[in-house]
């Protein structure tokens, strides 16, 4: 099971992104979007933490979005890193 998080900049691209994630869902592949400042505690399917997280924000200005950034996308996954954890940096605009 894969299960993939897309981080992105507000609620309503987060909002957008899980709508259009439940058409492509399936027994393989599990989507779901984060918008930043969201908390994302225990976040899991079907006992599967985030396998793949690609972040799509842009770079924390604030001391308050870079301690988010440290608590939470830091610990989606695993602690530390797991074999199959991919962090892709991707630009949308």
């Amino acid at each position: 099971m894969e299960f993939v998080v897309m981080v992105v900049d507000t609620p309503d691209q987060a909002r957008i992104l899980e709508s259009v994630f439940k058409d492509i869902d399936n027994d393989r592949m599990h989507f779901r979007a984060l918008a930043v400042g969201q908390a994302a505690v225990g976040w899991q399917h079907k006992g599967t933490r985030p396998t793949k997280i690609i972040l799509a924000y842009d770079e924390p200005k604030t001391e308050r979005e870079r301690q988010w950034e440290r608590e939470v996308v830091a610990n989606l996954g695993y602690k530390g890193e797991h074999p199959t954890r991919e962090t892709l940096w991707i630009k949308l605009k």
